[in-house]
């Protein structure tokens, strides 16, 4: 790559004229793979000063997040990823909340920013807020979740841990190289107008130096004792961050990457690959060839040294969307967990060429096994509908789409059991999101099949 994600960030957070702080905020950025695959993490909270466990709220909800989100599957989209850790922190937060007299114990707001490729995910229940500066005019990005009962008196309507049920706002903007966002609690925005925030950024930004986390850490002191200065009587609480560099990619530099092991020569019986000594040829067509093979490495009594070797063609050594579809095939099988579902083989050793290893699972593909079958009993189709419903019921719940469901891609085994194969065509959300310069200018997979 010759760009990463990057940005600059300052961040403050005070008790302001309050015997407490019950604000809390934290950002992290990743290294490697999940810099690229999760992106960059910024969230700030604001414990709810009615409830008793405000503060504590607050500080649990940023660090869930911040813990369980880098946890989450990397073929899930970023907007299942938080859905899904928002929602364990409200049902903690509610059930922590039990605890205390109060049945408001542990209340707090949150807005969450993940920023991954060249978007930005705005996660939002509350009234802190999001905004984002650019070209010298702010956007308020959220909106508040508080409800007017008169001039002077309002309360949230929305927040984490208020309801079992959590209602999250969610949207998605297209970040530019030297977009700010600025996230905020209500001791900031509730005493500083939109027009007062702008001026204060505008002026920090022309007047640093060099824009980096320092600048932004000082202009967000700046932003503090102008709360202050405007009688602020809560906690004050600020987040600045800068877009400093998308990734970007030149189609050389992604060819040279996926093209780093050569492709292999044919197979033949008797040959041995990195180990895997091959058996005997079980399928070829123009796109792959597949081999069973032993695993060297394993005594031959193992079942698990019988291995399915894939290799690409030789057809498509100079075709990058061939090579980036072959290697996801790998990357999905590792990820999948169901007996319905083929395994990719986990082997810690250095590959001399492009290949992959499969499990090895006898029986025949269900499109042979219908020819081969004089009678079909209805029994015997709805057990392995049944089967086949389970594996990609496991493959939807990791937000992935197979693509290229057909009979000659399900194995069927003696016992009737299946395995569904053949994950070159799988449209993975998380990896969609990240921006690619490959094009794939053809349907993926069987196009009869790939609806």
């Amino acid at each position: 790559m010759s760009n990463t994600l990057n940005i600059s960030l300052g961040q403050i957070s005070t008790a302001g004229i309050k015997a407490e702080n019950e604000d809390h905020l934290g950002a992290i950025t990743p290294d490697g793979n999940l810099l690229e695959n999760k992106g960059i993490a910024i969230a700030i909270a604001d414990g709810m000063s009615a409830a008793e466990g405000g503060k504590e709220a607050s500080q649990v909800s940023i660090r869930m997040f911040l813990d369980d989100y880098f946890s989450t599957p990397e073929s899930w989209s970023v907007k299942k990823s938080v859905t899904k850790v928002m929602a364990s922190m409200n049902s903690w937060l509610y059930t922590q909340s039990h605890q205390y007299e109060s049945s408001r114990g542990m209340v707090t707001t949150f807005s969450a920013m993940v920023i991954k490729s060249h978007t930005a995910h705005l996660f939002h229940i509350g009234d802190s807020r999001i905004y984002r500066f650019r070209e010298k005019r702010i956007e308020q990005l959220t909106h508040d979740h508080r409800h007017w009962v008169s001039k002077d008196k309002s309360y949230l309507s929305r927040a984490l841990g208020i309801d079992v049920n959590l209602n999250i706002d969610y949207r998605s903007v297209a970040v530019e190289v030297g977009d700010v966002f600025f996230l905020s609690t209500d001791g900031v925005h509730d005493f500083l107008s939109d027009d007062a925030l702008e001026k204060l950024i505008q002026q920090g930004l022309n007047q640093a130096p060099d824009i980096n986390d320092a600048s932004l850490s000082v202009l967000c002191d700046d932003v503090l004792q102008a709360s202050l200065e405007q009688n602020s009587n809560d906690n004050i609480s600020c987040q600045l961050l800068r877009i400093e560099q998308l990734p970007t990619a030149s189609k050389n530099e992604v060819y040279n990457a996926l093209s780093r092991l050569p492709f292999p020569p044919d197979l033949s019986a008797g040959q041995v690959l990195d180990g895997y000594h091959i058996l005997r040829e079980l399928h070829a067509s123009s796109r792959s060839q597949v081999y069973l093979a032993q695993d060297t490495f394993l005594h031959e009594d193992d079942p698990a040294s019988k291995v399915v070797i894939k290799t690409p063609s030789v057809n498509f050594e100079d075709d990058p969307a061939y090579i980036e579809l072959f290697l996801q095939e790998e990357w999905v099988g590792k990820r999948l967990n169901s007996p319905y579902l083929l395994k990719t083989c986990k082997r810690n050793r250095k590959r001399q060429f492009l290949y992959t290893v499969l499990e090895y699972a006898e029986g025949q593909t269900l499109e042979q096994w219908i020819d081969d079958s004089a009678e079909i009993s209805m029994e015997a189709i709805r057990d392995i509908i049944t089967q086949i419903a389970h594996g990609l019921r496991a493959m939807h719940r990791m937000e992935m789409l197979h693509q290229d469901l057909k009979p000659s891609n399900i194995l069927i085994g003696n016992n009737q059991s299946i395995k569904i194969i053949d994950f070159g065509s799988t449209k993975i959300a998380g990896l969609a999101e990240t921006r690619s310069v490959v094009e794939h200018n053809h349907i993926v997979g069987t196009a009869s099949y790939s609806a």
